[in-house]
């Protein structure tokens, strides 16, 4: 089926670039929006910036539901984010550093153009739009307003849009079900050691630490001992998806890179900084890219536990956070590593935890897997939508 294509100017009351105000740590006033806002594809009011200044002198840039705020002005990666305003709030100011897109809604329904606009097939057109700097990405507003989205009948958009919105509740029902299971695990380890009061530095427990080497792209094989990436290392445990292989040079380099059953691998580099996994038994060969941590530990802390204990947001994950260097590209140093702090338990303590968190490990698993799935569904159902091949039977519309 064949849709017409229209201009995102030809749908909107106006796409526009918000109101500069110098916003200040401590201020007060009414909420103005920033490219925080948006971060997880929802406008959280919780990271608007403040000026103590008041909506009162910002009529014009107060925004309204339905309103879509769009980042273009970002790193690569995050370059075209948007979120739609659904608030019932009145005196949010629509700050610089990201666009707003009001829809017209006798031609178009917001949701539905938002979801076009989240799109892999509309966000493929990006980057012919897009000027690269050093640090960040951006294009401007007059080069947006000529990007085109499918545009059905009103009726058929609100149907499309309950199909999607139905699909991507879903996805948020697996997202929140994982950061409550995390949030458990944690009360689980405070209701059976309580507020630990010894802690021992990582250190002590180490045996031996070390990074991958660089340049080992051009030992890349189609078989051979598996090669772990930053993107292999999951949180407590190695996924299996896009493996790469190696035959790795003989020598020192190679030895000091190569894993045993029980070592634990951090990632060090990037945005997947923090993800942490123990190599279980009967792995097999494999060694370690320049961007992962491998951690052998004596027989006083079990690999498991480490592994566990770091990858929870309120114990490992926040020493993480706090010791990481740079912004473009954050770190971790294995001198960072070695200080890292864990509670000091006996071994039965620590077999203990374990033992629930494998439980617990095994639902969060298949909880991931899940979300997986229904993520894909709905990056297919999105595409039949731009495609105009989505199947709306029994489809029921939304309202705002």
């Amino acid at each position: 089926m064949i849709q017409q294509m229209i201009a995102l100017n030809k749908l909107s009351v106006f796409i526009r670039n918000g109101t500069s105000i110098k916003q200040q740590d401590g201020a007060g006033g009414d909420p103005i929006t920033r490219i925080e806002t948006i971060a997880n594809k929802e406008v959280n009011l919780e990271k608007c910036g403040y000026a103590d200044v008041s909506c009162d002198n910002y009529e014009k840039y107060l925004l309204q539901k339905g309103d879509i705020l769009i980042s273009h002005i970002n790193s690569t990666k995050h370059l075209g984010k948007c979120a739609i305003f659904t608030s019932d709030n009145k005196n949010v100011i629509h700050g610089m550093n990201l666009l707003c897109l009001r829809v017209d809604e006798k031609k178009a329904f917001p949701q539905y153009v938002f979801h076009m606009l989240s799109s892999p097939s509309f966000l493929q057109q990006l980057p012919k739009i897009t000027k690269n700097s050093v640090n960040q990405s951006s294009f401007n507003v007059t080069s947006f307003n000529d990007l085109q989205i499918p545009l059905p009948p009103l009726e058929i958009q609100k149907q499309i849009a309950a199909v999607l919105e139905k699909a991507d509740q879903l996805r948020k029902d697996c997202l929140q079900m994982e950061q409550e299971l995390n949030s458990l695990a944690q009360s689980v380890f405070i209701e059976m050691f309580g507020d630990v009061k010894e802690h021992e530095a990582l250190e002590q427990h180490i045996e031996f630490i070390t990074s991958g080497s660089r340049g080992w792209a051009k030992y890349y094989s189609n078989k051979g001992p598996r090669f772990i990436r930053s993107l292999d290392v999951q949180m407590n445990y190695i996924g299996d998806k896009d493996k790469a292989f190696v035959t790795p040079p003989e020598g020192k380099e190679s030895e000091r890179t190569k894993v045993e059953a029980g070592d634990v691998l951090l990632t060090i580099t990037g945005s997947r900084i923090g993800r942490v996994s123990w190599i279980p038994p009967e792995f097999g060969d494999a060694h370690i890219s320049q961007h992962v941590a491998l951690i052998r530990l004596k027989d006083t802390l079990l690999p498991e536990f480490l592994s566990f204990y770091m990858s929870l947001d309120g114990f490992g994950q926040r020493q993480i956070a706090k010791s990481q260097y740079g912004q473009t590209k954050p770190g971790l140093k294995l001198d960072h590593i070695r200080a890292f702090f864990v509670p000091k338990l006996k071994r039965a303590e620590q077999q203990e935890f374990v033992n629930y968190m494998r439980k617990l490990a095994s639902v969060t698993l298949h909880n991931k897997k899940q979300y997986q799935a229904l993520n894909a569904n709905f990056n297919a159902l999105m595409q039949k939508a731009f495609n105009g091949e989505l199947n709306l039977d029994n489809a029921k519309p939304n309202k705002m």
